[in-house]
């Protein structure tokens, strides 16, 4: 069963003190209340924002709107989307990569890995090197810290194609001096700014309700939208 009212409003209340990263995980964790948060951390980025895509549909409808800056000129384009043009049909996958004389397998990231890039003095490569599952030269298996630079650089070069859907981009083209550039997605701050607008308005609601009737907050938001905007306009602005 999808998750009511009350859930997404504790989702949204334990986020206040968590980080991005965290956020996605509570969200993914109320889709999914039987699985523990080290299943979900280890989720592949890319199917972790298709669910928070799949999430956000069944919360505010398959269309969204979003806000973008020109680089060139600074116009502001305002961008209407639907959500399955946003899920790729590329499933996360594991590569092989050859480079001159070495081959190595690699596999797509998750949150947990993320997280442990935070905490690193350089993000970027422990982030390539944790996506590094065998390494080999000539036949001798190496550790991924034991690779050159110019390898490393080629796995990361070639990540974005173990995950697609973790580095989602959206081509724009403005429409004021035409400059087109890639913009990326980042399905996690938007979903979360549309869960937090959302929360802000329930619990507004919520709150002139209860000043109105003296209603209970669960009373209220087990409320069906359109009775609560029907007893919203009964007590007026």
């Amino acid at each position: 069963m999808f998750p009511g009212a009350q859930t997404w409003l504790e989702v949204w209340e334990q986020g206040q003190r968590a980080t991005p990263l965290q956020r996605a995980l509570l969200i993914l964790q109320a889709l999914t209340p039987g699985a523990s948060w080290q299943e979900l951390s280890r989720l592949p980025l890319g199917e972790r924002d298709a669910r928070l895509l799949a999430a956000r549909e069944a919360l505010f409808g398959p269309r969204l709107e979003a806000l973008a800056h020109c680089p060139a000129c600074g116009e502001h384009l305002e961008l209407s989307l639907r959500v399955a043009d946003l899920r790729l049909s590329q499933s996360p996958s594991r590569q092989i990569l050859k480079h001159g004389e070495y081959r190595l397998r690699l596999r797509p990231l998750a949150s947990q890995d993320l997280a442990s890039a935070l905490g690193s003095a350089d993000p970027a490569r422990t982030l390539t090197l944790r996506a590094i599952e065998e390494a080999s030269c000539q036949g001798q298996t190496l550790e991924a810290a034991q690779l050159p630079q110019e390898v490393l650089e080629a796995v990361a070069d070639r990540l974005p194609e173990t995950d697609p859907q973790a580095d989602l981009e959206l081509k724009l083209s403005c429409p004021a001096c035409r400059h087109a550039w890639a913009a990326p997605f980042d399905a996690v701050a938007f979903v979360w700014r549309e869960l937090n607008a959302w929360a802000l308005r329930t619990l507004a609601e919520v709150h002139r309700l209860a000043s109105a009737y003296g209603w209970r907050e669960q009373d209220i938001l087990t409320l069906s939208p359109a009775r609560r905007q029907f007893y919203l306009g009964m007590v007026g602005p």
